[in-house]
């Protein structure tokens, strides 16, 4: 992550939609653009375009982005709390 930055996003996802694409549109649409993303996908089993997507396009409005994986599928709560302990 951008060191500086001093908020980041965090977003655990599985099988994200069309909200998510949503999310991703409002993040790329702020003018203060200091701060991070970090998508957590959580072993997404379909529409897993949308995150390589969404990465690609917050990079490419100058948002600095980065995709993990947990090492196992995670439960709900499980997965949010690993995504917030990332560094």
């Amino acid at each position: 992550m951008r060191k500086g930055a001093s908020i980041c996003v965090v977003m655990p996802v599985r099988n994200p939609g069309h909200e998510f694409a949503g999310s991703i549109q409002s993040l790329c649409g702020q003018t203060n653009k200091d701060f991070t993303v970090l998508i957590s996908d959580n072993f997404t089993t379909k529409e897993g375009d949308f995150v390589a997507k969404a990465a690609h396009e917050l990079r490419q409005s100058g948002i600095d982005c980065q995709v993990i994986r947990p090492p196992a599928e995670l439960g709900r709560v499980e997965h949010w709390n690993f995504a917030c302990t990332q560094p």
